[in-house]
């Protein structure tokens, strides 16, 4: 979908039209669906904590400049390889405890994203589970000064494509 919204874009900017962005929140749980509403107006919908989470990542998207964000729970059943990068643990509205959401990188052709494997490399050894003992020195790290060891993984991307802008 998105590599269709990328062409349709590229189509758009050829006759003075503005380009489309979407983000796309995606959790795997369980949920109600069904029609609901009454005899003269029927509409089919799902409804459950699943379907808020999804909901709120969806939000997330235009946050974390992602275009598709992925549960830890869809992540989980997975059944393949994909190329997915660790964002954070977020507390969304209406839950109490960090949900781990990832981006999904799949859709970028070589093109849009060069060396996108030697980028995301850094990011997962970076990556600090909520629950370890280094956590608490991350979040005060991301709250504090500039990271050192990030900004030296942001210099060592930067450096993979040189004549690129950003």
């Amino acid at each position: 979908m998105i590599r269709e919204l990328s062409a349709w874009n590229t189509m758009r900017g050829q006759t003075g039209g503005m380009p489309v962005n979407i983000g796309i929140g995606i959790n795997t749980d369980h949920v109600v669906s069904g029609n609901i509403g009454s005899p003269k107006r029927m509409d089919y919908t799902v409804m459950g904590d699943g379907v808020n989470l999804a909901s709120r990542m969806e939000g997330l998207c235009k946050t974390y400049s992602a275009q598709i964000l992925v549960s830890q729970n869809t992540v989980n059943g997975l059944k393949g390889t994909y190329r997915v990068r660790d964002i954070d643990d977020v507390i969304v509205k209406g839950k109490t405890e960090p949900v781990r959401i990832y981006e999904v990188l799949d859709y970028h052709p070589e093109e849009t994203f060069p060396h996108l494997l030697d980028v995301v490399g850094p990011f997962r050894r970076r990556s600090v589970p909520v629950h370890s003992p280094g956590h608490r020195r991350h979040r005060r790290l991301m709250r504090g000064p500039p990271d050192r060891e990030a900004s030296s993984s942001t210099d060592a991307s930067l450096s993979l494509t040189p004549h690129e802008p950003l």
